[in-house]
């Protein structure tokens, strides 16, 4: 009898899994659609990767189906690396640590201050941040009762002294973000607590000035005034004011007092046992919410949350942006999640946020499923988790786990786990599988080594139960493209090289070759190739490694450069150079004003240790012989070469007064060089930003967004609040001259400037102007201000740009003639305009207007600044 029950529960559950993943009828909507895989995760919870075609191109899906009837199966958020937001974290970290069968990013975050969500989050029905101040912010939710809820929720609190008098509270654990265009925390009284992490927020920056209460057990315990973030109280709370909170704390509250704090969050605020922000209502009853901004609703990476009409199933999407996948508009992504069933769905962060991980059948911890929009995991602040408790029985099912296509010559240990009725992981001992093979190739226990083109089967038998597997042995016919990493090798006499080949199959399956898998033929004297590393002969020369793969050629160019030249004696007026492995620097005669030895020597230890963000690949002190450190007149050219290896953008830093800063710079890549500028002596480290800043929520789809991209990956542009970078906004005169002397590398310099108006230039602006002002490429109106919150105007950006590239007249272009409005160009502006539109820097509209007294916008800036870049450094 008990045997039958558990057959017809078993039954029961089959079905119910089959329900969650039957497609829903609308989804033949989407052209192309397949389903590539699918697959339970747990007792309630099934998981597909699908394929659909949009916007021309091929998309990639994966989805979560969630049965929140199933008592076994419980939603709860994932928050940092130890449950505070004091650390981020990788999704398939937070997931494995935690221990659920699967997770997927949540909430969007702060990028540039605290790296903390700005919207609400629950965990174990405890409220982590409370919701933003915003009505365009919606967040989801789980009740106690298992009930999904998406909707803007609202907080209301308030902080009441020893002396009853009363002040809002206007969140709890917040980083700043916008309301209304205005920060959060002007003139506001905030609250953290052990959630935020272990100290205060403090006082930011110099222009901050906060007052902090320290409570423990209700009582006051200190109050700091513009003082670093301190440790928050284990049995209390830290309450931070500003502009009129502060005055507040100032007048009502006092050390040794009791302190008494009151919030509500609607609705159902005290009922959510689970939950996150998220931003942008996709659906609602079912139907796609429209007007999506156009600046934000590009293909892009996506994760979305949404549930059934009967608020018993929920659904998660990610939406893979990749070279195999184009990425869902904000349209596109509302449609898909409305043809899956959904009454009511929520965009969740995306970009390089979306991440999603989930426990294969028969392993115990989840793994990374989707690719990452910059092939790497992004630490976030919180992501979804999905929990089972299903009760663990016998074995009931096995999955033989390798590669489905393997080359000729190649060997594969095979393995099998196991699976119970709930789904649940069961340990295998693999000594005591029994293995089988059908076709050729030998199979040595669970060894398998292939041999010719074709197909072959495996076969494994354990506890009774027993499972094939199809394997295709790949060959030339099977294969469209064959390419090397690096693509071309620049190398020194006698030095090594790592060379990995690699074949594209016909289904743009990308295969790493071992070296028993081709030949390789090196030109004579060249040198030799063993076991996939390339080692160069002990003279210069040119020529071509050839590599043989079946019917597939490929040639590499190979270049063995001369010895470095690691000492230069610089004279005026006579150009030259260094040279240290794969770094280049080039003096040009005005470089410096005496005779100098110039010297580089590798790195070794550094003074101070680089942004964890960096993995450093190659380094060298760069500097004078008899240690003196001469001003640089004009900045030395700088290419350092490298061997292409991991993911990542290339860049140059270097350590400057103690703190290290990312030279302006561009990676070019088929040359497998990057190539930059430097004003100062001092290491130089070249690296690979394997974590760069987040994309800006506003910029998927703009035009300026490259720009943009590349721009803040190299710190010269920031956004605001929000993470956003607001592209139509208008730039200032202060905000440009930051932002094109960091483009120049120009160093701020603390110095007197003789302008009647310079106390109302931002401090965080006024060592840039000064070095601007210095430097003859901006100065003050007749009046002598310099107006710094001006907009600036496309002619006095010309101007700029026309002073400190030392441009000449444009002899054959006239921009009073070139364009449509150059009558209207003012006179002092001609030759500057007319200049830079000749250098390529600046264009006119699609009208062909150049619109030279209209105010610029941070898009238009970002754009010129990038061009800029580009023009320095072709």
């Amino acid at each position: 009898m008990k045997r039958l029950r558990n057959t017809w529960l078993t039954t029961l559950f089959t079905l119910a899994l089959l329900c969650l993943l039957i497609p829903h009828p609308a989804l033949a909507a989407f052209q192309g659609e397949r389903v590539i895989e699918s697959s339970p995760v747990a007792y309630g919870l099934a998981y597909e990767k699908r394929s659909v075609t949009a916007g021309g191109g091929q998309v990639l899906l994966y989805i979560l189906r969630a049965d929140l009837t199933n008592r076994y199966l419980k939603v709860n958020t994932l928050v940092g690396s130890d449950g505070t937001l004091d650390k981020n974290s990788r999704v398939t970290d937070m997931a494995v640590n935690a221990g659920s069968v699967a997770a997927v990013n949540a909430d969007f975050f702060q990028m540039g201050e605290s790296g903390r969500p700005i919207g609400m989050t629950y965990k174990d029905g405890q409220m982590i941040t409370s919701p933003p101040l915003t009505s365009d912010m919606p967040a989801w939710g789980i009740t106690d009762s298992g009930i999904p809820i998406i909707d803007v929720f609202s907080f209301s609190g308030k902080v009441i002294s020893a002396k009853g008098t009363v002040f809002p509270l206007s969140g709890i654990n917040k980083p700043s973000y916008l309301v209304g265009g205005v920060d959060s925390h002007d003139g506001a009284l905030l609250m953290y607590n052990r959630f935020w992490g272990k100290t205060s927020r403090g006082k930011l920056d110099s222009n901050d000035n906060v007052t902090e209460v320290f409570v423990n057990n209700g009582t006051v315990e200190e109050i700091c005034a513009n003082q670093p973030g301190k440790a928050i109280p284990r049995n209390g709370f830290v309450l931070a004011g500003r502009g009129k909170a502060a005055d507040f704390i100032k007048s009502s509250i006092k050390t040794g007092e009791r302190i008494t704090v009151d919030y509500t969050i609607t609705p159902d605020g005290d009922k959510i046992q689970a939950g996150t922000g998220g931003w942008s209502l996709l659906a609602d009853k079912g139907k796609v919410m429209g007007n999506f901004p156009s600046e934000i609703n590009g293909p892009n990476a996506r994760t979305a949350i949404g549930y059934s009409p009967d608020k018993k199933r929920l659904f998660l999407v990610t939406v893979e942006k990749s070279i195999d996948s184009r990425g869902f508009t904000l349209t596109e992504l509302a449609e898909y999640m409305v043809s899956m069933g959904v009454d009511r769905a929520l965009n969740l962060d995306g970009g390089g946020s979306a991440t999603l991980a989930v426990r294969p059948l028969g392993e115990h911890r989840p793994v990374l499923i989707n690719k990452p929009q910059r092939d790497t995991q992004r630490f976030v602040p919180t992501a979804l988790g999905f929990f089972s408790s299903a009760p663990r029985g016998n074995i009931s099912g096995i999955i033989i786990k390798g590669p489905d296509a393997m080359l000729p010559g190649d060997s594969f240990p095979y393995r099998i786990t196991g699976y119970d009725s709930n789904y649940n992981p069961i340990a295998v001992e693999q000594e005591k599988v029994s293995w089988q093979l059908s076709g050729p190739g030998t199979l040595e226990k669970n060894l398998f080594t292939s041999r010719v083109r074709g197909n072959v089967t495996l076969s494994a038998s354990y506890g009774g139960l027993q499972i094939n597997k199809t394997v295709r042995i790949l060959g030339g016919e099977d294969f469209m493209h064959i390419g090397s990493d690096p693509s071309s090798i620049a190398i020194r006499p006698g030095k090594t090289a790592d060379i990995k080949i690699r074949v594209t199959g016909n289904d743009g399956t990308v295969y790493d070759l071992s070296p028993n898998n081709y030949s390789a033929v090196v030109d004579s004297g060249l040198g030799s190739l063993e076991n996939g590393i390339f080692k160069a002969s002990g003279a210069s020369g040119s020529g071509g490694l050839k590599i043989i793969f079946d019917s597939r050629t490929l040639t590499i160019p190979v270049t063995i450069e001369a010895e470095d030249r690691p000492v230069y004696q610089f004279s005026p007026g006579q150009p030259g150079g260094l040279t240290l492995g794969g770094l280049g620097m080039v003096f040009g005669g005005n470089a410096f004003k005496t005779a100098v030895t110039l010297t580089a020597s590798y790195g070794g230890e550094l003074s101070a240790p680089m942004p964890g963000r960096y993995k450093s690949l190659s380094a060298v002190r760069f500097q004078v012989a008899d240690g003196s450190n001469p001003v640089l007149e004009f900045p030395a050219a700088v290419t350092w070469k490298y061997q292409p290896e991991g993911k990542g953008r290339m860049t140059i830093i270097q350590l400057t007064k103690g703190a290290w800063k990312e030279l302006p710079s561009r990676a070019l890549e088929g040359e497998n060089k990057v190539v930059s500028r430097t004003w100062e002596l001092g290491p130089l480290v070249l690296v690979r930003d394997e974590n760069p800043p987040a994309g800006f929520i506003d910029m998927p789809g703009h035009w300026a967004q490259g720009a943009v991209s590349s721009l803040s990956a190299g710190g010269i542009v920031s956004g605001y609040p929000g993470n956003k970078f607001d592209p139509a906004r208008q730039v200032t005169r202060a905000e440009f001259a930051v932002l094109f002397c960091k483009a120049m590398g120009w160093q701020p310099v603390n110095g007197d400037l003789n302008l009647n108006d310079k106390g109302a230039i931002p401090e965080w602006a006024r060592g840039y102007v000064y070095t601007a002002v210095s430097r003859g490429v901006v100065s003050g109106y007749e009046d002598q201000t310099f107006r710094p919150s001006r907009p600036l105007t496309r002619a006095e950006m010309a101007s700029m740009i026309y002073k400190a590239l030392s441009l000449s007249p444009a002899e054959n272009v006239r921009a009073d003639n070139a364009f449509a409005d150059g009558g209207m160009i003012d006179s002092w502006a001609v030759n500057p305009v007319s200049a830079v539109f000749a250098a390529g820097l600046m264009k006119g509209d699609n009208e062909n207007k150049f619109r030279a007294g209209d105010r610029a916008t941070r898009a238009e800036s970002a754009v010129l600044i990038d061009n800029v870049l580009n023009y320095l450094l072709r």
